[in-house]
């Protein structure tokens, strides 16, 4: 998987033709196709933004539209992890220690297709959820997986880590759960 994450990172490195110096080396990288034939990008900066780690979101643009650097998150940390274009803009997927219950917790970001923010949501519990990747449901809605932290106490200790998945409509509403701990 590791591969597979530096492989990506160097392709879109080249790509981006410089635009790629507030990128986060070694994290996670995706770029999609946009509907004008353009390109957007999603990683995590260190350099742009509110916190110590921001999603920092680059629009290529065509011929015809401009492109576009945007960050999200807050005053900590916020790495991004995922994106999926939607029909009236797109879905950026990550991890917040910036908004939400605890330490981290999975974070949404919808956003329109010049990259405003519509709103955000966390997902989480105490102690830490780490969103990894979306996928679309027959349905049309989006189920993403998280790694989900379980600890017999506050003090972190005896902790393990499972799969959690989390289905939720187009506006970011929670339909249903389900973990592989304890199941649904």
């Amino acid at each position: 998987m590791k591969f597979i994450y530096y492989s990506i990172f160097l392709l879109v490195s080249f790509h981006l033709q410089g635009q790629s110096d507030h990128l986060v080396k070694g994290w996670p990288i995706k770029s999609i196709q946009t509907t004008e034939n353009g390109e957007m990008t999603l990683g995590s900066s260190e350099t742009k933004g509110k916190g110590p780690l921001s999603f920092l979101l680059i629009s290529e643009g065509t011929s015809a539209t401009k492109g576009w650097q945007r960050t999200y998150g807050g005053i900590s940390y916020d790495r991004a992890s995922d994106i999926v274009m939607v029909e009236d803009g797109y879905l950026l997927l990550g991890s917040t220690s910036s908004y939400g219950n605890g330490n981290y917790d999975a974070l949404l970001i919808k956003i329109d297709q010049k990259g405003k923010e519509i709103w955000r949501k966390t997902y989480g519990d105490f102690f830490n959820e780490y969103a990894e990747h979306f996928v679309k449901a027959e349905d049309d809605n989006y189920i993403f997986k998280m790694r989900k932290q379980y600890c017999d106490d506050n003090n972190m200790q005896d902790c393990t880590y499972g799969d959690w998945y989390i289905k939720v409509d187009k506006d970011g509403n929670r339909i249903r759960e389900k973990n592989s701990i304890f199941g649904m």
